[in-house]
Parts: structure tokens; sequence; C-alpha cells
């Protein structure tokens, strides 16, 4: 049986919305995201999307804790969350700077916050 859990929340300071979605339903991902590369993907593991969602910017981060390849870990989480860190500022026309990269580091926790939370929303292990 596939499932298909979406949780959307705006983006504090920089506009936009995050779209936290758990799923293994190809076809519904691919509907909601509207990008014909999902079709093309056999089993979604992660993947982070900047893309529209009626009519607002969008960072869609998709999770499938139920790939049969690959299990979904606190490291697969980091790394979307930078992903979406750097799509959002690569489209606000912000400069990573390593010798002053809060702004960054406070997204990215964020994001991973944003995730946690939804899964325990979703009452996951």
């Amino acid at each position: 049986m596939s499932h298909f859990k979406l949780k959307e929340v705006p983006i504090p300071i920089y506009r936009g919305n995050l779209i936290i979605i758990f799923t293994d339903d190809n076809e519904k991902l691919a509907n909601t995201i509207e990008l014909d590369s999902v079709k093309e993907i056999e089993s979604v593991y992660c993947h982070t999307v900047f893309a529209n969602r009626n009519g607002e910017q969008g960072i869609f981060l998709v999770f499938n804790f139920k790939n049969k390849n690959r299990a979904v870990t606190h490291g697969s989480i980091a790394h979307e969350a930078i992903h979406a860190a750097n799509f959002l500022f690569g489209d606000r026309g912000i400069v990573l700077d390593t010798d002053n990269d809060e702004a960054f580091a406070y997204f990215v926790e964020w994001v991973v916050d944003q995730v946690y939370a939804f899964v325990r929303e979703c009452k996951f292990n």
C-alpha cells in the first residue's frame, strides 16, 4: 500500500514555502511537483526540488522511508537540507561566505527541525 503525506511550512524571513513530502507513490509525487523527471525515477529515495506550488515558490523535500534499496538516515535529511539552503540562497542572490556562514547554518538547522517535526507528527520511529 502506497503512502503520501505532505506538510507545507512558510519559510521565515526569505519567503516561499518548505514542502515536506513523505511518499513511496511516484505518480502522486509527479502530479504534486509537476516535474516529468520524477516520473522517470523508479523509486524515490530522497530528493530536493525548487519549484512552484499554487503560484508560490517552494522547496520540496521528498523522503521515501519505504525505499527498499536505501534507508533514509539523519545524514540523508541533512544532505537534502543543504540542497534546500543552496536553492534558496542562490535564488535570493545571497552569496555564501565560508567566513560568515551563520545564515546558511541557521536555515539548514530550521529545515532539519521542520523535517523531524513532521516525522514526529506522522508518528514515524
